[in-house]
């Protein structure tokens, strides 16, 4: 993507722009998604801690991608791990000492924690509502491994006072987070989404930190402003980092022609066509290149992105005899 941003579209003057950076062979990728991080900083205030400790975890979630796996009802562990805590400060007047929660922006958290303080007369109380929480979690989402646990730990020198605690649990229990708006014309393909990817409390500062993805400008945008209104209630600061734009699935594509019949003369049968909820250099170069008709495609790989990659050589045999035909459909 970072190459893509330094192009200097000046010297291109092709109608066409075929990418070699799809992961399935047989499928056109024709549009994904656009997308920007978030980084938000909300002060809190604090006190001093009293009575007893205990680490609140929630852990043994699946996670996954934030784009190609956030329409599979997957939990988020910091969303689970806020909701926890608004229950356990319903019945306990708990403080928070500490948070932390999710590692990368493009993963949806699979594991999140907290330090809580509270009355030590509170303890068994405590510890029956987080079994409760997880056998709930167990039985009621798609999470068979879901865990929810209170340990005891050491009493912090400090943690939020009762209005910082409360403002805490409010931004997590409030920011946006999962599919937010499907695609009208394309079934089962999401359009709008965002992951609340990480979360930590630092110096009484919460710090948290989304992935929004859309497929089109105008969705990613309204997301962006729905956080900045929340950060500006709560009087926190939002940062926008990385910005990209969608590429947009266009109903007319005269490349896109093209390429389904080169496919059907070699295989005497129609590619799969579709878009995908996550981030290809498309979109940057669609931005550069408005006129520009493009196509993905690709041969088959394993474990992208992983010691693992593999690609299938027998594939990229195919997929270069393709290539071929459709450059001379192209002449």
């Amino acid at each position: 993507l970072r190459g893509a941003r330094m192009l200097d579209p000046s010297s291109l003057t092709g109608k066409y722009l075929i990418n070699l950076d799809s992961e399935e062979e047989g499928i056109l990728t024709a549009g994904c998604a656009g997308a920007v991080r978030v980084f938000c900083e909300n002060p809190l205030s604090a006190g001093t801690a009293k009575g007893c400790a205990g680490i609140v975890k929630i852990s043994g979630l699946q996670g996954g991608h934030s784009g190609v796996d956030i329409d599979k009802n997957r939990l988020n562990a910091v969303k689970t791990l806020g909701e926890l805590l608004d229950t356990l400060n319903e019945i306990a007047d708990i403080q928070i000492a500490c948070v932390h929660g999710g590692e990368r922006l493009n993963v949806i958290p699979q594991n999140a924690e907290a330090v809580i303080c509270f009355e030590p007369t509170m303890w068994n109380l405590l510890c029956d509502t987080v079994q409760a929480f997880s056998a709930r979690l167990q039985k009621e989402t798609a999470e068979p491994d879901a865990c929810a646990t209170l340990e005891k730990t050491q009493l912090p020198p400090s943690c939020l006072d009762k209005t910082g605690t409360t403002d805490l649990i409010f931004t997590l229990m409030q920011a946006p987070c999962g599919v937010c708006a499907m695609n009208p014309h394309i079934p089962g393909l999401v359009q709008t989404s965002l992951n609340l990817a990480s979360a930590d409390l630092e110096n009484n500062i919460l710090k948290t930190a989304f992935m929004i993805r859309s497929n089109t400008d105008s969705g990613k945008q309204v997301l962006v402003r729905q956080i900045t209104l929340l950060m500006e209630h709560l009087g926190g600061d939002i940062r926008l980092e990385d910005d990209y734009p969608a590429w947009e699935y266009y109903p007319k594509s005269d490349l896109r022609d093209k390429m389904i019949r080169a496919y059907q003369d070699l295989y005497g049968q129609e590619p799969v066509v579709c878009t995908i909820h996550a981030g290809l250099e498309c979109g940057i170069l669609s931005e550069k290149l408005p006129n520009t008709d493009m196509i993905s495609f690709g041969p088959n790989l394993e474990h992208v992105h992983t010691p693992e990659e593999r690609m299938d050589v027998e594939s990229a045999k195919r997929c270069w005899e393709y290539l071929l035909h459709v450059l001379e459909l192209l002449k």
